[in-house]
């Protein structure tokens, strides 16, 4: 009799943290954005157990950027440190799988971009494996878990880490419904961040020096503000709180230096993407963000769930 084989999908969407940073880590409250790029990973079983597993890992393009076979019974201990989380993370699921033969991941954003390319893998796993996506999470990549959250939602949430169970944290379906949305942009600023080097600079920080109630009343602001010049004045106000705490300058402060924007840092401050609050015509953002040599900007209907994906190249790059 032929050998057959057998297939499972799973998919999970981007995120943008909109709210909250590095204090998500200690409780604060966050306002984050599920989008509709994400990552699915395909499994293909055989028939008979093996010790081997081929991972493939395919861009935004369809080109293969990781193709490796991996042993089942091999010891993290002879893995390199930079890839010990992601062995960590297939320690605790697909070694375990003894008739797996194959993983194929594959991104719906540049993976440059950080929208959550870890995130999607781990939730995809845990739905795979029917287990906790925040304890995978803590065994592998770590993170405050709003990333994986997002991963499983389709709309805003408001998340809450829950740190005397940290595997079960408060998630809650926002009612940020801001009525300028198309005067909202997010501008990629070309320096991807090592999430995990971010925590740790953040973690250094005294306890005195993180003002969780002072976000918390932040995020439920915005979360309630529908109204483009308040939501301005308080993404302004959020900026120089983040600001005060990382002793570091506002992005409006160290990059655009024009009244006519108002911008926002998003996640790990100074590397992924900003959101900026625009009331000219897109091609007028685009002229400022080219002149500090950014040519990525893109308009909230992009990674909205509603609308269709023209390509990032020809539409919206200058």
């Amino acid at each position: 009799m032929a050998n057959t084989s057998t297939q499972s999908t799973q998919r999970g969407n981007g995120k943008l943290l909109i709210t909250g940073e590095y204090l998500v880590l200690d409780g604060a409250l966050a306002l984050a954005l599920p989008v509709s790029l994400g990552q699915s990973l395909e499994f293909t079983y055989s028939v008979e157990a093996r010790d081997t597993l081929v991972w493939k890992s395919l861009d935004n393009q369809g080109k293969e950027w990781v193709n490796k076979t991996f042993s089942k019974s091999a010891k993290s201990s002879a893995v390199s440190p930079d890839d010990q989380s992601f062995h960590a993370l297939l320690e605790h699921t697909v070694f375990q799988d003894k008739k797996l033969a194959s993983v194929t991941c594959r991104l719906a954003f540049d993976r440059q971009w950080g929208l959550g390319s870890s995130s999607t893998l781990i939730y995809c796993l845990a739905n795979h494996y029917q287990c906790n996506p925040y304890e995978l999470s803590a065994k592998s990549f770590g993170g405050s878990g709003y990333d994986i959250a997002c991963a499983g939602h389709h709309s805003p949430i408001i998340y809450q880490r829950n740190l005397e169970e940290a595997y079960s944290p408060t998630i809650q379906q926002a009612t940020w419904a801001p009525n300028f949305t198309d005067q909202i942009y997010f501008v990629y600023l070309g320096q991807k961040q090592n999430s995990r080097d971010a925590i740790a600079h953040y973690k250094q920080l005294n306890q005195s020096e993180k003002p969780i109630h002072e976000m918390n009343e932040l995020t439920q602001s915005i979360n309630n503000s529908a109204d483009f010049n308040e939501t301005a004045y308080l993404i302004q106000k959020h900026e120089r709180l983040m600001a005060s705490v990382l002793k570091t300058p506002c992005l409006d402060e160290k990059l655009w230096k024009d009244s006519a924007l108002v911008s926002k840092s998003l996640g790990a401050w100074g590397g992924d993407f900003c959101m900026v609050l625009f009331q000219g015509p897109m091609n007028d953002l685009q002229r400022i963000a080219s002149s500090h040599g950014l040519d990525t900007v893109l308009p909230w209907s992009y990674f909205s769930f509603e609308s269709p994906k023209p390509s990032v190249s020809s539409t919206f790059t200058s």
